[in-house]
């Protein structure tokens, strides 16, 4: 999984910087990107296993 949502980020960020070349509507292009992005993290958060009862350690 970590090696889709890799490849699918570079991809979307890729096509953001496409979509603002080509001079669509800036806000709402990096709005759509950022949505997607934040989708591809709670998916890849939520198919990994839960460590929340670890202590935090630096």
């Amino acid at each position: 999984m970590q090696a889709i949502s890799l490849w699918l980020a570079a991809a979307i960020v890729i096509l953001t910087g496409w979509a603002i070349v080509k001079k669509y509507q800036v806000n709402m292009v990096l709005f759509i990107a950022g949505l997607l992005l934040n989708i591809i993290g709670v998916i890849k958060l939520s198919s990994e296993e839960c460590h929340c009862h670890r202590p935090f350690r630096l």
